[in-house]
C-alpha cells in the first residue's frame, strides 16, 4: 500500500510519540514529538537524497544526526519511498496509456522521458526531461544531463529520440501526402513533391500547384507539424557518434559542444573521433536538417497558430518567400502586434535545427568525393574562418568541387531566418513588448542595425546589449566566414548585393524586396561596421531555454 503524505506525517508523529513514551522522558517539553512540519520537510530531505542518487545507509545516517532514532528513520525512509513512488508523475504510463499509443504519436518529450524510465532513471526526472524538450526547447541531451542521469543513461535516452525522429519522412513527403488528402490531384501533388524537394517552399509548391489558400494552409501545417518532431543537432551527432564508436562520455560531449554553437564536425574532431567516424556524423547531421522547414512555411504555421485566415496565411508564406522578413509580412497581412512577436519567434527558433557551414561544407564534400581527411580539413578551415570554396580547392578538391561545396553552404542559409526576424527575437528574448518587438523588426527591415532598431523601440541597454550579441552569434550560422567571421558582399561573389550598398538610388524609389540572403548580409554589414566589439565566432543561435 502506498501512503499519502497526510498518512507520512501521522506515521512519524505517532513514531515519535511512541518514542518518547520508551524514554520516559521526565518531562514534556523533553518529548521528541515531530511536528506535521517537521516531518513534511524530512519527507522532501529524503526525496531529494533518493534522487541524487543515495543508499538507504546514507540517507538514514542523515536521518540520525537530525535527531531520529534508527526505528524512525527506517520508518521514515520506507514511507517516503512509498509516497516518492504512488506521487510521482509516471511519464511511462502517460505515452503508453493504450496498445495504440506509439512513438508517432507522442512528442519528443515523451518519448525521450519514456526512454529514461526504461534507463532506469526516476519518474521526476523523467516528468523534468519531457519538460525541458517539449517546453523548453531543449536537446534531450542537455536535458538529460541537467536531470542528472548518468551518461549511459543520457546515451539511451539521445539513441531513442534520434531513432523515433528517422521516421520522419521528407518534407516533400509530407507534403505530398497532404495534398492528397485535401483533395489534390495526382499531378498537382506530384508537382508539389517535386517542387520542394527541389529547395521550394511547401506554401509556394502547393500555390503554384493551383492549391486553394485553405487546401495550402492545411499543406503547409501538415509540414511544419512534421518538422516540429526533428531531433536536435546535438542529440543526432552524439547518436552517430555512438553508431561509429564512440564511447557514451565522447558523445555527450559532442552533443553539449553542438549545444553550445560548435559545428557537428569540430566537436566530432575535438572529441577525438576519427576522420571517418567525423565524416558519418556530419553526414548524420545534414541528413536530419534537411527536413528543417522552409521560414516561409513556419511563418504561414506561426500565423495560422494566432488565428490568420487562409488567405493571410498564404500571403504571409509569399512574402517571406520573396525576401520579406517574417514579422514585416506578418504586418502586411494585417496580423496584430501580438501576433507578429510570436511569428517572429517561432521562425527565429526554427532556425536552430538548420546546420551549421562548417557541417553543411563537409557533407558537399563527401558529395563530391572527398576523403575522411580532406572532409576534416575543410571543416577545420571553414570553422577558422575560410570560405567553404577556398577551404574545399586547399583540401585538394577540384575547381568543380570546391564550387559545388560553396553553393551548397549558400543555399542552406535559406532556412535561416531572417535577420529583422532573429533580431526581433532577441527582444522578444530580452523582454521587449509585443509593440517593441514589431518595431524593432520594422526597423531592422529599414536598415537600421539591430542595435539601433533596439533603442529607438526603447529597449534597456542591457536587452540592446542581449540583441548584438544573438546577431553577432547568428553571423556564424548564416554565411561562409572570411572577414571577422563574415564573407562581405563584394561584386566578384555577389553582385546584386554589393551593388545595392555601394551605388544608393538617385530618387527616393522604394526597392524591390530583397532575397532572403541578400537581407541577411545587409543587416550584419550593417551592424559590424557599427557593434562597439567584435562578435563572437563561437556558437550559433539557440532555443529558446536550450543554452
Amino acid at each position: 500500500m502506498k501512503l499519502s503524505k497526510v498518512a507520512l506525517i501521522g506515521l512519524l508523529f505517532v513514531a515519535a510519540r511512541t518514542q518518547a513514551q520508551d524514554d520516559a522522558a521526565p518531562a514534556a517539553d523533553d518529548s521528541p514529538v515531530v511536528s506535521q512540519y517537521d516531518a513534511s520537510s524530512t519527507e522532501a530531505d529524503i526525496t531529494t537524497a533518493i534522487q541524487n542518487g543515495s543508499s538507504d545507509d546514507q540517507i538514514i545516517t542523515s536521518l540520525e544526526e537530525q535527531g531520529l532514532s534508527v526505528p524512525q528513520a527506517e520508518v521514515a525512509l520506507a514511507a517516503a519511498k512509498d509516497n516518492y513512488q504512488s506521487s510521482s508523475y509516471d511519464i511511462a504510463t502517460t505515452t503508453q496509456e493504450n496498445d495504440d499509443t506509439t512513438t508517432e504519436d507522442a512528442t519528443q518529450g515523451e518519448v525521450a522521458a519514456a526512454a529514461a524510465v526504461d534507463a532506469g532513471a526516476t519518474e521526476q526526472q523523467a516528468a523534468y526531461i519531457a519538460d525541458a524538450i517539449d517546453n523548453e526547447g531543449a536537446s534531450a541531451a542537455s536535458a538529460s544531463i541537467d536531470a542528472g542521469l548518468t551518461n549511459s543513461q543520457a546515451v539511451e535516452v539521445i539513441t531513442e529520440v534520434v531513432t523515433a525522429s528517422e521516421d520522419i519522412p521528407s518534407q516533400g513527403e509530407v507534403a505530398a501526402d497532404a495534398a492528397a488528402d485535401v483533395g489534390a490531384t495526382d499531378a498537382q501533388v506530384e508537382e508539389i513533391k517535386d517542387a520542394i524537394d527541389s529547395g521550394a517552399s511547401a506554401a509556394s509548391a502547393a500555390l503554384d500547384a493551383g492549391l486553394s489558400d485553405a487546401q495550402t494552409a492545411e499543406v503547409v501545417d501538415q509540414v511544419t507539424s512534421a518538422s516540429d518532431e526533428i531531433a536536435d543537432p546535438a542529440d543526432v551527432a552524439a547518436a552517430a557518434a555512438i553508431e561509429s564508436g564512440a564511447s557514451s562520455s565522447q558523445a555527450l560531449e559532442i552533443a553539449t559542444a553542438v549545444d553550445n554553437g560548435d559545428s557537428a564536425a569540430l566537436a566530432a574532431t575535438e572529441a577525438g573521433l576519427e576522420p571517418a567516424a567525423v565524416a558519418d556524423v556530419v553526414s548524420e547531421v545534414i541528413d536530419s536538417a534537411e527536413k528543417v522547414s522552409d521560414p516561409a512555411d513556419v511563418a504561414a504555421a506561426a500565423a495560422l497558430d494566432n488565428g490568420a485566415t487562409a488567405s493571410q496565411a498564404a500571403d504571409v508564406a509569399e512574402s517571406v518567400d520573396s525576401g520579406s522578413s517574417a514579422a514585416a509580412a506578418a504586418a502586411d497581412a494585417g496580423l496584430d502586434t501580438a501576433a507578429v512577436a510570436d511569428i517572429v519567434d517561432q521562425v527565429s527558433s526554427s532556425s536552430d535545427n538548420v546546420a551549421p557551414p562548417a557541417d553543411v561544407a563537409a557533407a558537399a564534400a563527401i558529395d563530391a568525393g572527398a576523403s575522411a581527411e580532406q572532409v576534416a580539413d575543410i571543416v577545420t578551415a571553414v570553422d577558422a574562418g575560410a570560405s567553404p570554396s577556398d577551404a574545399a580547392v586547399d583540401a585538394g578538391l577540384s575547381p568543380a568541387a570546391a564550387a559545388a561545396v560553396e553553393t551548397q553552404v549558400e543555399d542552406s542559409a535559406d532556412n535561416h531566418a531572417p535577420a529583422a526576424d532573429v533580431a526581433a527575437a532577441a527582444a522578444a528574448d530580452a523582454g521587449a513588448s509585443p509593440e517593441q518587438v514589431a518595431d524593432v523588426a520594422a526597423s531592422v527591415d529599414a536598415g537600421a542595425s539591430p542595435s539601433d532598431a533596439a533603442a529607438d523601440a526603447g529597449l534597456s541597454s542591457s536587452a540592446i546589449s542581449k540583441v548584438e550579441g544573438i546577431i553577432a552569434e547568428a553571423a556564424t550560422a548564416v554565411v561562409s566566414h572570411d572577414v571577422n567571421g563574415i564573407e562581405l558582399a563584394a561584386d566578384h561573389n555577389m553582385p546584386d548585393v554589393y551593388a545595392t550598398y555601394t551605388n544608393p538610388p538617385t530618387h527616393n524609389e522604394t526597392p524591390a524586396p530583397k532575397s532572403t540572403f541578400g537581407r541577411i548580409i545587409d543587416v550584419i554589414t550593417s551592424y559590424l561596421t557599427t557593434a562597439p566589439s567584435s562578435p563572437s565566432l563561437r556558437a550559433r543561435p539557440q532555443c529558446a531555454t536550450s543554452a
